[in-house]
């Protein structure tokens, strides 16, 4: 490669290839190729923060090795890398994110200028296209349509008001013509929020695929509604759907020692999950308190 970009913006295609060649190569030996899925595995854990001891040895010993001669076909000064355009195939997000590099996905039109929504290094789901920007609003119109405003979306078509019309309502929406779904899984930020309440000494929110947001905290305070009012009150700058409609409340802490914190004190968001499973569903079940 004679350039060695930092950070890339692309269409999924070019890393698509890409992977397709490394996977090409690597399957001329199966002993390189059972290595290097080892390595992508355990990096992908680290990301999602459920590395074990044994991915930390691995990553620490072989991933420099392994990923080195692949990241240096892009120039091996790569920080990350955001793809749009069309869709991204999670397995290509994550294969490059095992080796290190973060890959970002977004959504955007040319009438959007053109960034509607992108993950963050910070909040990364490649199996989504990310929240949107802070300068824009979202919603989900009647039979699944995407609808966005905001300061970066067009005031219109130059000369054509009938496709100005049709494109953008009475209320500044503009009408994307793309099937979405928001997700109840919410962005770092928001626990951030609900967290500067001290009443809450951890938590993470629940909410993807479901029809409503539940709030799972460490908190000795017991009663419920109180505990959602206090979490709305934080949530107050935050667009209307990101609202807390239960809590599922535990006065014991999550530590490393229980194996609902990783070593570096991040939660596990998986393990707490199962852990408080049954009172999940139970509370989705029950429907949610206004």
């Amino acid at each position: 490669m004679s350039e060695r970009p930092t950070v890339v913006f692309a269409v999924p295609r070019v890393f698509e290839r890409f992977a397709s060649r490394v996977n090409e190569t690597l399957a001329k030996s199966r002993g390189k190729k059972r290595l290097f899925d080892f390595v992508v595995a355990a990096g992908g854990r680290a990301v999602r923060g459920e590395a074990g001891i044994l991915d930390r040895v691995v990553l620490a010993l072989l991933r420099g090795r392994v990923a080195r001669p692949v990241l240096a076909r892009l120039g091996g000064r790569m920080r990350f890398a955001v793809l749009g355009g069309a869709p991204l195939d999670p397995a290509i997000a994550w294969l490059f994110m095992g080796l290190g590099l973060p890959v970002l996905q977004g959504y955007g039109m040319t009438e959007a200028s053109p960034v509607i929504s992108v993950n963050r290094l910070e909040d990364n789901a490649p199996e989504s296209v990310g929240r949107p920007l802070d300068n824009v609003e979202v919603k989900i119109a009647a039979g699944g349509e995407l609808l966005a405003r905001g300061a970066s979306i067009m005031k219109g078509y130059w000369n054509l008001p009938e496709a100005t019309a049709m494109t953008l309502d009475g209320e500044g929406w503009l009408h994307t013509g793309d099937l979405a779904e928001i997700r109840g899984g919410p962005p770092q930020d928001v626990e951030l929020a609900i967290l500067g309440d001290l009443v809450f000494e951890q938590g993470i929110l629940i909410g993807e695929g479901r029809p409503f947001l539940t709030l799972v905290a460490v908190t000795q305070e017991t009663d419920e509604k109180s505990l959602i009012q206090r979490a709305n009150e934080r949530l107050k700058g935050f667009p209307r759907y990101i609202r807390v409609r239960r809590v599922v409340a535990t006065r014991d802490p999550w530590t490393v020692d229980n194996g609902l914190l990783t070593p570096t004190l991040k939660v596990k968001r998986e393990r707490v999950q199962k852990k408080f499973g049954e009172e999940i569903e139970r509370t989705y079940a029950a429907g949610a308190l206004d």
